[in-house]
C-alpha cells in the first residue's frame, strides 16, 4: 500500500521541466510565506508544490510554458493577501481536481480536509462569490496603476 503523502513516479521529471521554465521552486515560496508568517513550517506548501507539480505534468499553457505556472502565480497572489499556508497550498491545488485524475476527497485526504476543501472552492469560483472576490481583489494588488477601469473589467466580465 503506497503512503497517502507518496508521490507521483514522475514527479522528478516534472520538477525538472518547471525549474526549466524558471516556475518559482518550492522554497522560494516557503521564503515568501515565511516572510510574513515566520511560523509557517512550509512541508506543507512544499508537499503541495511538488504534488501539484507532478500532476499537472505534461500539461501545457497556450504560450507553451507548463501549466502548473498557472497555479504557482495564484499561490503567490494568495500570499500577497497574507493568508496561511493551508489557503496559499489551497492556490497550488486549485486546478488538480479539474484537470487531473485527483478527486477532491484524494487532496482532502493528502493535505487536510480544509485544504481540500478550499481546494475545491477555488475551483468552483462560479458557485463562491467570496472566492470569487477574494481573486478579484488579490490580483488587484498586482495590476499597475496605469491598468484603468478597461482592465479591470476584463478580470470580471
Amino acid at each position: 500500500m503506497t503512503s497517502p503523502r507518496a508521490l507521483p513516479a514522475h514527479t522528478d521529471e516534472a520538477l525538472k521541466a518547471l525549474a526549466d521554465w524558471n516556475v518559482p521552486t518550492a522554497d522560494a515560496l516557503v521564503s515568501e510565506l515565511q516572510a510574513y508568517l515566520p511560523s509557517a513550517s512550509g512541508e506543507l506548501l512544499r508537499h503541495a508544490w511538488m504534488y501539484g507539480g507532478a500532476m499537472h505534468h505534461g500539461q501545457r499553457r497556450k504560450s507553451g510554458e507548463p501549466y502548473f505556472a498557472h497555479p504557482v502565480a495564484v499561490a503567490r497572489l494568495i500570499m500577497k493577501l497574507r493568508l496561511d499556508e493551508a489557503s496559499v497550498c489551497a492556490g497550488l491545488l486549485h486546478d488538480v481536481v479539474e484537470d487531473t485524475k485527483a478527486s477532491a476527497d484524494e487532496i482532502a485526504n493528502r493535505f487536510s480536509t480544509v485544504t481540500g476543501e478550499q481546494a475545491f472552492s477555488l475551483q468552483n469560483t462560479k458557485a463562491r462569490p467570496s472566492v470569487l472576490l477574494a481573486t478579484l481583489f488579490s490580483t488587484l494588488l498586482i495590476l499597475p496603476e496605469s491598468a484603468g477601469p478597461s482592465a479591470v473589467a476584463s478580470l470580471i466580465s
